[in-house]
């Protein structure tokens, strides 16, 4: 889900609607730290 490691959210027996429930409106870790990136190396700025 979402780019996490496995059994993040899905290794606990728990529907999988309430599983996205948990999850919620998150970032992906990988946009975060793409975000992170741009914002504190404006060399990488388009």
């Amino acid at each position: 889900m979402l780019g996490l490691e496995d059994g993040h959210v899905t290794g606990h027996p728990i529907p999988y609607g309430a599983q996205l429930k948990i999850i919620g409106n998150g970032c992906v870790p990988q946009q975060a730290f793409y975000a992170l990136q741009l914002l504190f190396d404006p060399a990488l700025w388009p």
